[in-house]
C-alpha cells in the first residue's frame, strides 16, 4: 500500500526540575530528527516525523539540555498524527499500530528526591561529610537560598560525600547536581571524580559557564546510577589543582523517591597520639615495623596539645604504623590524622594507604600545607569513614612512596555517643 504522507509521532508530557530544549529520538534504532514545541503550563511536545514504514517500529526519545542527556527517557507514543488530524482507529492498520504506540507512553524520572548539602552557613545537611579543605557557607545563595560547599577551586582530594537510604533496590536512577559557575569551559570529568558505593561513574557532562562562584540554579545530568536497598554512598572527589575548575557544590537531585539522607551520628571523638604526652615516650596501642631506607622513632617536636610525632616517615617504604583500638560495638567511624606540614604538600594516597584489620582505604585528602616543612600542622584531616567490628581492630598506615611521607602525630576516630572506643596495649 502506498501513502502520499507521512505519519508524525508526537510525545506530550509535563517535566519537573530540568527543563529540556532538545532530544536524541531513534526509530528502530535509528536517530532521527526531532522537534520540541513548547506549550503552556510547562506542557511539551515532541515531534518526529515517520515515514510510513516506520510506524509500526519501536520509538524511545531521550531528552536534552544543551546537547546534553537530562535524564528523561520516553518510550512509545502519546499521540499519533497524520496530516494534523489525532489519529484513531479508522484511519487504517498503520495507524492502528501508530494508535498502539500511543497508549504505551510513558515518562521515566518524573517524580524526585532533592537533597540539597548545606543546612545553614555553619551547618551541613544529615549524610553529608566533607574532606580535605572544603568548606561551607562560602559562596552566594542559590535561588531558594541555600549555600553551597565551596573551596573546590584548586582543591585537588576534597571530598564530598552523601550518605543515604534507599527503601528497595532502584535500577537507573538519574543523578544530577547543582553547581556554581565558573568563567571557564569545564568538562565535569577535569576536575572531578564520581563513585557510588566505591564504584566509579563515567561522566560527560558540561559544566555551568558564567560568572565566577555564583550559583547556577541548574541541575547538571551526570548519569544513571543504580541505588542498592539500604545504606548507599555518592561520593564526589575533586582531581585537579588547576584555577577554575572546581565548582562550587550545592546538592544533588535524584530522579526516584523513596531516598531519605541517612542520619549519621559522628558527634562523639576518641584521640589516640602517637606519644604520651609531653614526652616522647611510645604510647602502648602503637606499633610499628620498619621500612627501607628509614627507622621510625618518636622525637621531639610537639603540637600545641603538648604531643610528639613518629619521625622517619619520608622515605620509609613498606613501613606500617599501627594503631590498636576496640569499640563496644560495631559501628562506622570517620578516621582522621595529624601529621607535619609541608611546603609543596601532596595527596594523602600519593603517600600512604590505609588498612584496617587487613582491608584496604584509600583516600585523596589533601596532605597540610605550610611555610616551614616539617612543623606539626595542629589540625586533623579528614582521611576515611571505616569500619569497626565492635571488637579489637588494627587501624594501620602503610607507607608506599620511597620519597615521601609525613610525621605523624596521632588519629581522631569520630562516631555515635552511643559508641566507646578505647586503645588496646599491643
Amino acid at each position: 500500500m502506498y501513502l502520499a504522507y507521512n505519519a508524525e509521532m508526537r510525545f506530550d508530557f509535563t517535566v519537573g526540575e530540568v527543563v529540556p530544549d532538545g532530544a536524541i529520538v531513534t526509530v528502530g534504532g535509528q536517530e532521527k530528527q526531532a522537534t520540541l514545541i513548547k506549550g503552556r503550563d510547562d506542557k511539551l511536545t515532541l515531534s518526529v516525523p515517520l515515514s510510513a514504514i516506520e510506524v509500526s517500529k519501536e520509538v524511545s526519545a531521550t531528552l536534552t539540555y544543551g546537547g546534553e542527556e537530562i535524564g528523561y527517557a520516553v518510550t512509545g507514543t502519546a499521540a499519533g498524527y497524520i496530516g494534523g488530524q489525532v489519529a484513531d482507529e479508522t484511519d487504517g492498520a498503520i495507524v492502528k499500530a501508530l494508535y498502539a504506540y500511543a497508549k504505551s507512553a510513558e515518562l521515566y524520572s518524573s517524580s524526585y528526591t532533592k537533597l540539597y548539602a548545606v543546612k545553614d552557613k555553619s551547618t551541613l545537611e544529615e549524610g553529608v561529610t566533607i574532606t580535605g579543605g572544603a568548606n561551607i557557607g562560602t559562596g552566594k545563595p542559590n535561588a531558594e537560598q541555600k549555600f553551597c560547599v565551596g573551596n573546590l577551586d584548586t582543591g585537588k582530594g576534597r571530598t564530598i560525600e552523601y550518605s543515604i537510604i534507599s527503601d528497595g533496590e532502584k535500577q537507573n536512577v538519574a543523578l544530577y547536581a547543582e553547581f556554581g559557575e565558573l568563567q571557564n569551559a569545564n568538562n565535569f570529568a577535569d576536575w572531578c571524580d564520581l563513585k557510588v558505593n566505591n564504584e566509579p561513574i563515567t561522566v560527560k557532562a558540561k559544566m555551568p559557564y558564567g560568572e565566577n562562584y555564583v550559583a547556577s540554579n541548574e541541575q547538571t545530568f551526570l548519569g544513571y546510577i543504580t541505588l542498592k536497598d539500604g545504606v548507599n554512598e555518592i561520593k564526589f572527589t575533586v582531581n585537579s589543582s588547576d584555577k577554575l575548575t572546581g565548582h562550587n557544590f550545592y546538592g544533588i537531585l535524584l530522579g526516584a523517591t523513596g531516598i531519605t539522607a541517612n542520619a549519621e551520628d559522628y558527634s562523639a571523638e576518641s584521640l589516640f597520639y602517637v606519644s604520651l604526652q609531653n614526652s616522647t615516650t611510645k604510647a602502648d596501642y602503637v606499633t610499628w615495623k620498619n621500612g627501607t631506607g628509614a627507622t621510625f622513632e618518636i622525637k621531639e617536636r610537639k603540637n600545641t596539645a603538648g604531643y610528639n610525632p613518629i619521625f622517619n616517615v619520608n622515605g620509609n617504604n613498606g613501613g606500617t604504623i599501627t594503631f590498636k583500638v576496640k569499640a563496644d560495638k560495631a559501628c562506622k567511624v570517620v578516621l582522621y590524622a595529624e601529621f607535619c606540614s609541608k611546603t609543596n604538600p601532596a595527596a594523602f594516597s600519593a603517600w600512604c594507604y590505609v588498612t584496617v584489620n587487613g582491608t584496604k582505604y584509600t583516600s585523596d585528602t589533601a596532605m597540610p600545607t605550610n611555610a616551614a616543612t616539617w612543623q606539626p600542622s595542629n589540625t586533623f584531616i579528614n582521611l576515611m569513614k571505616i569500619d569497626l567490628t565492635g571488637g579489637e581492630d588494627e587501624i594501620t598506615f602503610v607507607i608506599s612512596n620511597p620519597t615521601n611521607g609525613y610525621n605523624l602525630y596521632g588519629i581522631k576516630l569520630a562516631h555515635a555517643s552511643s559508641v566507646s572506643v578505647d586503645g588496646v596495649a599491643a
